[in-house]
């Protein structure tokens, strides 16, 4: 399948499925009979684009191409992908991820089923190949009242530039106080921030309203103070000389953000919230409102018992 131009999507992500990242470019190119590009026309969060897009480039890789280009969707079969699996699995890949590429593929036959480059058949035995179920514990370290204490303290003494510490603050604070996903935190506008709650437009453009701790409210006041009249974004961009931009900062901005003040990931910070709050009795309805989840089994992922928990519970009432 040859390339189609102009460019319709275009990041710099991480394709390699082993252990190097290498920052390359993705790129799908427009032209409504290629099924990769009406799959992507489907996709509405940036994210989910950016996700999709690394998983159909690691199937390609798996499968010796150099390109999602190279593949002949229309030529995809249940065997094929059996093959894949099968390549996947003996890689070592988690049950989740494996899940995640045969998703991808199944999206981008759907969308060749639909252009007619695939038969019935072919596609009703594609769509019949499922990946292995399973499931890995992957662990996450979760940061307690004292380790956030510390960090919001190291923000502030590690920068000698008055707006660093003051839009870094606001931006910890709300990763640790609301837990907001990164590209909530940068889809944050000022028009839904008030001194108790703020509005965010969450996965699958759902809006949910979130109380703010009055220390958050503070920090987020603080800087929104400082922010250019004509920003919309309360999350800017800062010149190296501390000269605010009204550039809104990029999700990827966010990751670099807790590699400079060497703390957790994005997510872990999230899952810190949740766990805390968990911990201190909140009710796992409300939790998954608070963080957005569409169901409360998500949420539950996200606060399970500490390893530790789980000991003592065995040692104390065996």
């Amino acid at each position: 399948m040859k390339r189609f131009s102009p460019v319709f999507f275009e990041q710099s992500v991480a394709l390699t499925a082993s252990g190097r990242r290498r920052p390359q470019k993705v790129v799908i190119y427009q032209n409504e009979q290629c099924p990769i590009f009406n799959y992507f026309a489907t996709l509405r969060a940036p994210t989910t684009r950016t996700t999709m897009a690394r998983a159909l480039y690691a199937v390609a890789h798996h499968l010796g191409q150099a390109s999602i280009y190279d593949i002949e969707w229309q030529k995809f079969s249940h065997t094929k992908l059996a093959v894949l699996i099968n390549r996947l699995d003996a890689a070592g890949l988690s049950p989740h991820t494996v899940r995640l590429y045969v998703c991808a593929v199944k999206q981008v036959a759907k969308q060749a089923y639909f252009l007619g480059l695939m038969s019935d058949k072919q596609y009703l035995q594609l769509s019949d190949v499922s990946a292995s179920g399973g499931s890995r514990v992957r662990d996450y370290t979760l940061l307690d009242k004292s380790q956030t204490d510390h960090l919001l303290r190291e923000i502030a003494e590690k920068n000698s530039i008055h707006a660093f510490k003051l839009r870094d603050t606001a931006i910890f604070s709300v990763l640790l106080g609301c837990g907001l996903r990164r590209a909530e935190v940068v889809g944050l506008r000022r028009d839904c921030v008030t001194r108790t709650h703020i509005k965010v437009i969450g996965k699958g453009n759902k809006e949910r309203t979130i109380a703010l701790h009055p220390s958050v409210s503070t920090a987020l006041a603080q800087w929104i103070a400082a922010l250019p009249d004509e920003a919309p974004w309360v999350f800017t961009r800062i010149r190296r000389n501390g000269l605010i931009s009204s550039l809104p900062l990029s999700d990827s901005m966010i990751f670099k953000l807790t590699r400079k003040y060497a703390t957790v990931p994005p997510h872990s910070l999230r899952r810190s919230f949740a766990t805390r709050l968990y911990q201190a009795g909140a009710n796992i309805n409300d939790l998954a409102r608070i963080l957005g989840h569409s169901k409360t089994a998500t949420t539950e992922i996200y606060v399970l018992s500490s390893q530790q928990r789980q000991d003592d519970t065995i040692l104390t009432y065996y």
